[in-house]
């Protein structure tokens, strides 16, 4: 065998190696980025959940309502000035 060749086996073997690191470093992040974005989902779910718990809680005849009405008498409640006023006030930093 040529020394030329064995210099080209060993640079085939090195950069092959560094390919399998690569998509070994892609697979990292990519399976980064999902769980990422699980937990964000999962954590507004999380939210959303206990938000609908605290308003059954505290008005449990909301339980019988379907979903348009429950979007019709919350669209009138927000409308109201004092709630408005409430809400203002609530979120004010």
């Amino acid at each position: 065998m040529t020394e030329n060749l064995k210099k080209l086996r060993a640079k085939k073997d090195d950069a092959e190696k560094k390919l399998a690191q690569a998509q070994h470093e892609l697979n990292r992040i990519e399976q980064l980025i999902h769980h990422t974005s699980k937990r964000a989902r999962n954590q507004r779910t999380h939210h959303l959940c206990n938000m609908g718990g605290a308003i059954l809680a505290l008005c449990p005849e909301m339980d019988a309502l379907d979903k348009m009405e429950f979007y019709d008498l919350m669209r009138q409640v927000f409308r109201l000035p004092e709630v408005q006023k409430l809400i203002a006030q609530t979120t004010k930093a």
